[in-house]
């Protein structure tokens, strides 16, 4: 991430905000074609000028560029840097898939995996126009204010950062209870894309624009669509590409939580909530390395596939194993090792298994293959393929089954494979919609420490011989086949209190003053408005960078303090 010189930004203490967010729920699964809960005009939503909104003494205008010698996003308000003056300066991260670079009255973020460029400024002031940033760079005003979020992982991210009070419609298939409770709503977002043929639907897309200021399509989108009109001139789409599923590292994946956060001006609380689940996942990994022994638990990750192409035609089916990056880490990371090392040696060392034809880490156990997908060196038969399957087991200490069941509760391991389950045998499926959609597909993206304690306890069985749940720990995620899922519904939401709730006002942390100074954002609502700020004062000179860092650290402290007292209070 990128920013322009000046003093670096106090964070909170890792203790203290690593309860602040608490997720909940979601599953990407493929969508079927849903009604448009939207009107479909192509009129462009056009975001109300608020409390969000930079504004002077005399009420909200144009500010034009830079007030005095000022900043509309003093250092400590946004993301750290390396350099003592922000301005013009990349902060550094660890995610590969994007950057933020602040200025003095901008921010460029740079989505690298989605290829796209965007310019945000704040609302009451001009649009920017640097000559630095790509032609095609899409523009947005911040806040936002109305998000369409047609896809799961990217509503874990926004809840995280406390703004799904504006989000104005979700997909249906969200696990999160606030998400539940904005479908029970009739706020479901139209499908933009079925995910296999390409472009976009056009009428989904002019119900986006009707009602959004920013369409966070996930993976891939696109920020260039131009399909509509208005008085003869082009509208672009506001699209926001979403791609942390695509940045490699389960740490990497939870930092896109500071690409959002860049969007709301909500970069303290992401930076502190990023630094918090980085210090507890490397807790974790610690304690787990302090209690290995001499042998590491051997995990599989294993499952059952089985697809009928064509209804009067036999399916294809195999037992999988799978060897994917992120699931070599979790093992890994709790001192434990996969059943091989890696895909291509099991395969080598188990005639008849065969490498997936759509993915390298993924080792069949196949003996149906009517479209002839994958070729060769397949078994001759479902008993063939289930004794091989067995015997690579044998040397498992546990196993994680990410078999998928419309019907988790009554899941039948027996049944899916035809034979017994090993004793430490675990399902993804620990945590559900009301609908069983699987939380493990949503919110597990942005915290991988829970992740991670779920493994921990896997090893922590291995080492016992049973299945162990420690005092005062349970699975967020994976679940033993004993154990029943947690099923999360919309009454367990609080962040949303009604249909159509009024958003909480994001406060810009500067108030434009007559004479080109500004005034600062205060610590508390002493003035009976949302926003509070410093008192303009004619006679004062524009503030520096030192001192509109100063107060930050007042707003750092009362928050400590409030969440430290909530959670002694729970």
């Amino acid at each position: 991430m990128t920013r322009a010189p000046r003093s670096a930004v106090p964070a909170l203490t890792a203790r203290a905000v690593f309860l602040t967010s608490l997720l909940h729920l979601g599953q990407t699964q493929t969508q079927t074609e849903q009604p448009l809960a939207r009107p479909t005009s192509t009129t462009p939503y056009v975001r109300p000028l608020n409390a969000d909104c930079v504004a002077r003494d005399l009420g909200l205008a144009d500010l034009g560029g830079q007030v005095g010698d000022a900043l509309y996003f003093p250092s400590s308000f946004v993301l750290p840097v390396s350099s003592a003056d922000s301005v013009g300066q990349t902060v550094t991260s660890a995610a590969e898939g994007f950057s933020i670079t602040y200025y003095d009255t901008y921010k460029v973020v740079e989505n690298r995996v989605s290829n796209v460029t965007y310019v945000l400024y704040e609302c009451g002031t001009d649009r920017p126009e640097p000559s630095a940033v790509a032609e095609n760079a899409v523009y947005f005003q911040i806040p936002l204010t109305s998000v369409s979020v047609s896809e799961t992982v990217p509503y874990a991210y926004l809840e995280s950062l406390e703004v799904v009070d504006r989000v104005v419609d979700v997909s249906p298939y969200t696990t999160s209870a606030c998400g539940q409770k904005q479908v029970a709503c009739g706020e479901v977002a139209p499908l933009y894309t079925d995910h296999v043929s390409p472009g976009f639907n056009e009428t989904a897309l002019a119900a986006g624009v009707a009602v959004s200021d920013a369409i966070i399509l996930g993976s891939g989108g696109v920020a260039d669509v131009e399909l509509f009109e208005k008085d003869g001139a082009p509208v672009s789409i506001p699209a926001l590409a979403f791609d942390a599923e695509n940045d490699p590292g389960l740490l990497n994946r939870a930092e896109w939580i500071k690409y959002l956060g860049a969007f709301f001006n909500k970069e303290r609380l992401a930076n502190a909530l990023y630094g918090a689940i980085v210090e507890e996942y490397e807790a974790v990994k610690e304690a787990s390395a302090a209690a290995a022994g001499d042998e590491p638990p051997v995990v599989a990750w294993v499952s059952h596939f089985e697809y009928a192409y064509e209804p009067d035609e036999p399916p294809e089916e195999h037992f999988d194993v799978s060897f994917a990056d992120y699931k070599g880490d979790l093992v890994a990371d709790v001192s434990g090792r996969m059943v091989a090392d890696g895909a291509a040696a099991l395969v080598a060392g188990t005639p008849g298994a065969r490498l997936s034809a759509f993915s390298n880490d993924t080792v069949e156990f196949a003996w149906s293959d009517p479209e002839g997908v994958n070729g060769e060196k397949t078994f001759g038969s479902k008993e063939e393929a289930r004794a091989a399957f067995e015997k690579m087991l044998e040397g498992v200490d546990a196993i994680v089954d990410e078999t998928y069941s419309a019907d988790p509760a009554g899941y039948d391991f027996e049944k899916e494979y035809g034979f017994a389950p090993p004793p430490l045998t675990y399902r993804l499926d620990g945590k559900l919609s009301a609908d069983n959609g699987y939380d493990w597909y949503e919110s597990s993206f942005v915290r991988p420490d829970l992740m991670l304690r779920d493994f921990q306890r896997i090893a922590d069985s291995v080492r016992a011989g049973e299945n162990v749940v420690p005092d005062g720990f349970a699975f967020t995620w994976l679940r033993h086949l004993d154990e029943t899922p947690v099923v999360v519904t919309a009454d367990a939401c609080t962040r949303i209190s009604a249909c159509g709730q009024e958003a909480a006002p994001i406060c810009p942390f500067v108030r434009g003053c007559g004479d080109g100074t500004t005034a600062l954002l205060q610590e508390e609502s002493t003035c009976g408005e949302a926003c509070c700020y410093e008192a303009c004062d004619a006679s004062a000179p524009a503030r520096n960078a030192a001192q509109m860092a100063a107060p930050a650290v007042i707003l750092v402290t009362l928050l400590v303090v409030f969440v430290e007292a909530l959670l002694q209070f729970c």
